[in-house]
């Protein structure tokens, strides 16, 4: 195949007519032209792994859509590996294998942990954690220092609250999005508590129990001796 066939076919991957596109110069781009263009050039040479860096941030949500399901496309017909690096997480959870986080050059967790960056204040005499735009208490336990992030693994608890261990933290919050994992088929929901937003994982039961959706309050809640610091 010559070099134009192949620039058409990349191309029409990313949604960009050949014979308006090949000849305009890159002033002529608008964001999420240029950022198709740049994916088209790589498509164009087939690869077996493409790493993809925020590849739909600040770009239209039109242009968002095309170079996910370019992306997609380049996986099923060219058995190309992505590896992507995003905060685009319901994406994430629709077509990843696997979700690690990145934070300060290493790998840790899982991707469905929720990281929350200080800084911490004391409250009270032996607590410390942040008061929330709602005015419910973040409680942690004491910090290695005010700016370390405090990994919580959160749960779903009810619609109402009422399960509840004595050793428990609880908080209510809004259910912002609901994401489907490709590859497991898991349930997750993202819980919007004041101004923060905490990843919660439903078990099968929970999912055939209570009727979720965008909108909805529920309650969560973490153990303090689980937190770790990072």
């Amino acid at each position: 195949m010559d070099v134009g066939q192949r620039a058409k076919e990349a191309l029409s991957l990313v949604g960009l007519p050949f014979k308006d596109f090949v000849r305009r110069p890159w002033s002529a781009l608008s964001g999420g032209e240029a950022q198709r263009v740049a994916l088209a050039a790589r498509l164009a040479l087939k690869p077996k792994v493409l790493l993809l860096d925020e590849p739909t941030a600040s770009v239209d949500a039109a242009s968002a859509q095309l170079i996910k399901e370019a992306s997609l496309r380049a996986r099923q017909e060219l058995g190309t590996t992505l590896i992507i690096a995003s905060h685009d997480w319901q994406w994430l959870y629709e077509i990843c294998d696997a979700i690690l986080h990145l934070f300060k050059g290493r790998i840790f967790g899982t991707g469905r942990e929720t990281i929350i960056f200080g800084p911490w204040q004391k409250l009270g005499t032996e607590k410390w954690g942040k008061i929330l735009s709602d005015g419910q208490r973040l409680l942690v336990p004491a910090p290695p220092n005010q700016e370390a992030a405090a990994v919580i693994d959160v749960w779903f608890v009810s619609e109402d609250g009422s399960t509840i261990a004595g050793e428990d933290i609880v908080l209510g919050g809004t259910v912002s999005r609901l994401s489907l994992e490709r590859k497991t088929g898991q349930l997750f929901a993202a819980i919007l508590v004041g101004d923060l937003s905490f990843t919660v994982e439903l078990t099968s039961q929970q999912g055939k129990e209570h009727t979720l959706f965008p909108g909805k309050t529920i309650f969560i809640r973490y153990r303090l001796d689980q937190i770790k610091w990072i």
